[in-house]
């Protein structure tokens, strides 16, 4: 990366305001530069779920992602709207990003996931929850490749502040360890199966259940795979 990054080691205490410029691996977005989502690999949107730039709420102006999740019309039609990046084959990556959790609804929302492509799953991925009451998850799931059930494991954390920029890094270690930190701070950590992964995806959004509406605010991501 080059100079003014972030050290990850620290949980990403020391990130600047801005997005850094990126050298290749990794991967920078601050929502200044281009059309939303240009340097992004997808997007996830459904038809409650809206994405946009915003410029009266950001971490670094003039710019930040808005994403907003609609109230329902059928609460048990799942609704989404996220940003998808990938990645080639790596040891580890590490993703941040700065977080406005504007509202909440009245179950439970993904805010960041990471899902791993291997041999061995059919499905694979870690997710970054906020519940209704704020409070923090990181989830393992996955499915074996020959249908059967596989882990479900989670750890709570502490509660996401509300309407107050933090600056949240997700971190995945295929020797088996993932980590979320808020503010430089460890929030959860969750040891887990080491991967043998071909590839990895990040989401960034929104994406939940349930009635209520949810919005939130992203800014200055910057993601490090670990070849």
């Amino acid at each position: 990366m080059a100079s003014g990054g972030d050290d990850q080691a620290d949980g990403g205490v020391d990130a600047p305001g801005d997005a850094p410029a990126c050298d290749p691996p990794s991967f920078c977005d601050d929502f200044d530069h281009g059309p939303l989502g240009a340097t992004w690999s997808g997007f996830n949107t459904s038809a409650d779920g809206v994405l946009a730039l915003e410029s009266t709420n950001v971490r670094s102006p003039p710019y930040a992602l808005s994403v907003t999740l609609n109230e329902p019309a059928d609460a048990s039609v799942g609704r989404q709207a996220m940003l998808n990046k990938s990645f080639p084959q790596a040891r580890a990556v590490s993703c941040s990003v700065a977080l406005y959790l504007e509202q909440t609804g009245a179950e439970t929302a993904t805010v960041m996931s990471i899902f791993v492509d291997n041999p061995f799953w059919s499905g694979y991925q870690f997710n970054v929850l906020i519940l209704a009451d704020r409070t923090s998850q990181l989830v393992e799931w996955g499915d074996f490749a020959d249908g059967s059930a596989g882990p479900y494991v989670y750890v709570s954390g502490a509660p996401i502040p509300l309407q107050q920029w933090v600056h949240a890094v997700v971190t995945i270690d295929y020797s088996g360890s993932a980590s979320l930190y808020v503010n430089g701070s460890p929030f959860v950590k969750l040891q887990t199966y080491p991967q043998t992964p071909k590839s990895e995806t990040f989401y960034l959004g929104l994406g939940a259940g349930g009635s209520g509406a949810w919005s939130a605010f992203f800014d200055d991501v910057v993601c490090t795979p670990t070849l």
